[in-house]
């Protein structure tokens, strides 16, 4: 049970004291201790108040609830944040990008107590984050004084670092790798990464918008450390991230849809789904990899959205709710959509019989090449190498979801109804993010205008005929 005792006679300040019991080898652990002030009491009802708030001390020390900002490091904290916060409320995939970020955060800011962070601490770290360096993704050259090591025993060194062998041959011709291989190839030639590889100078580091991401949920952590009342003020707010760059949607015109189209005519036929679904539909790449044979209604012409499929580095692809509850739509489909996806479901289930009892049944629209569901990623990077392998446009498949919307809002489909085919959470979304499209036509609404009236006033200038005041002629015109 809490005690209480106060600080200095007569100053009515007083010390709660919890005692936190012994730990593995029997030493009694040090106690926390809280000072409280109370004020408008005395006697017993002082000290009828001083234990209960000396009890409510104890229990919050049991239980876990007690945080001591003064002694709190921000890395300590956002685990904290994590386990108690982010795992409970928010998706997988969200939480995976979070620890992404808050491994360069803690580096440089790990360290610092709650109390003690102050905003310059935080811009220092957005400066950072901008250097060359500081990316995952930078490509990284073998450096030539350790060729001869791995020409020695390619296989060897393969083995060892769980790399292919033409992995190693590529990087002894001069290619480039990512920093996960460069990391596993460094280890096993017992060595490190910033000895073993030279990170291209042309790599960059993090863009404007990465940055800003990084400052949000540093900003949402210390909310948090505001509202559970470890900090006095969240330092984020006097921070100064970086201004990120407006977004605005890259997108196909009419005359490259056609083109890509024609393309996609010789590829395989689940590879031509996916493009069509994307940009005829206007899916997700989560949406398209997560659609299953019943949510397709040949007679309707229509296809149901209700999962998104996920995929997290290092763990299997899952199903998932959609991005939004409105993301939860059926939208109609064109008739060329539907007789590619009708060729495609007569295609595997002549797969399914020709491979019998290999072929594993999911149900799934798009699967491998034994029924194995597709995995997220594939037709992102299937859209990537086909682009460059036939000479057209770079595209990222999200980006044949912007083509579909910006299409229909040029052909003066009416926004709430794209924004409802988009599945957008607000139609605020579509206004904000396809405001190039809608300045589009509300351009072309303005030469209407412009061209009306100048028709107007052509006309109103026109010469007109006199109108006959004398009445005698006017009887004469008569007659």
């Amino acid at each position: 049970m809490g005690s209480y005792r106060e600080k200095r006679k007569g100053s009515g300040s007083y010390t709660l004291t919890a005692y936190c019991g012994y730990d593995s080898q029997g030493k009694k652990l040090r106690p926390k201790t809280k000072t409280i002030k109370p004020t408008g009491m005395s006697g017993k009802r002082l000290e009828k108040y001083l234990q209960a708030e000396a009890e409510k001390w104890q229990r919050e020390v049991d239980t876990g609830m007690y945080l001591d900002g003064d002694k709190l490091t921000f890395a300590e904290f956002a685990q904290k944040w994590l386990t108690d916060y982010a795992e409970k409320q928010l998706q997988p995939k969200t939480i995976a990008r979070y620890k992404d970020c808050l491994r360069r955060i803690n580096h440089a800011i790990g360290h610092i107590q709650l109390v003690k962070l102050q905003p310059h601490h935080l811009n220092a770290l957005y400066t950072n984050l901008a250097e060359k360096g500081v990316r995952r993704d930078g490509s990284y050259r073998l450096c030539p004084q350790l060729y001869g090591l791995i020409v020695a025993d390619q296989q060897a060194v393969a083995t060892k670092a769980r790399v292919g062998v033409r992995t190693l041959r590529n990087l002894l011709k001069g290619n480039t790798t990512t920093m996960e291989t460069a990391c596993k190839i460094a280890t096993a030639l017992d060595s490190t990464l910033a000895k073993a590889f030279q990170m291209e100078s042309g790599k960059a580091g993090l863009h404007a918008d990465t940055i800003v991401k990084h400052h949000r949920l540093i900003h949402a952590i210390l909310a948090k450390a505001y509202k559970w009342q470890l900090v006095t003020t969240n330092v984020a707010n006097r921070a100064e991230p970086p201004k990120g760059a407006q977004f605005e949607s890259v997108c196909y015109d009419e005359e490259q849809v056609k083109q890509l189209l024609e393309s996609i005519s010789s590829a395989e036929t689940k590879h031509q789904v996916a493009v069509y679904l994307g940009l005829f539909g206007g899916l997700r790449v989560g949406e398209v990899c997560g659609l299953e044979w019943r949510d397709i209604d040949f007679t309707e012409n229509s296809v149901t959205i209700s999962r998104s499929r996920q995929h997290i580095p290092n763990m299997p692809a899952y199903d998932k709710e959609p991005k939004t509850e409105r993301s939860k739509r059926t939208i109609t489909l064109p008739e060329i959509a539907m007789s590619l996806l009708r060729r495609h479901r007569a295609e595997q289930a002549e797969m399914r019989l020709r491979l019998g009892c290999q072929w594993q049944h999911h149900d799934k629209v798009l699967t491998q090449w034994n029924g194995v569901p597709m995995n997220p990623q594939t037709p992102s990077h299937w859209l990537r190498k086909w682009l460059r392998a036939n000479g057209l446009p770079h595209i990222t498949f999200h980006q044949l979801r912007h083509t579909h919307i910006t299409l229909l809002i040029a052909n003066d489909v009416d926004i709430p109804t794209v924004s409802k085919r988009a599945g957008h959470a607000k139609i605020a979304t579509t206004l904000n993010v396809y405001t190039h499209a809608i300045k589009s036509r509300d351009t072309a609404a303005a030469n209407m205008l412009d061209d009306l009236m100048t028709a107007t006033s052509a006309l109103n200038s026109s010469p007109r005929r006199r109108p006959i005041d004398d009445r005698a002629t006017q009887n004469r015109i008569r007659a």
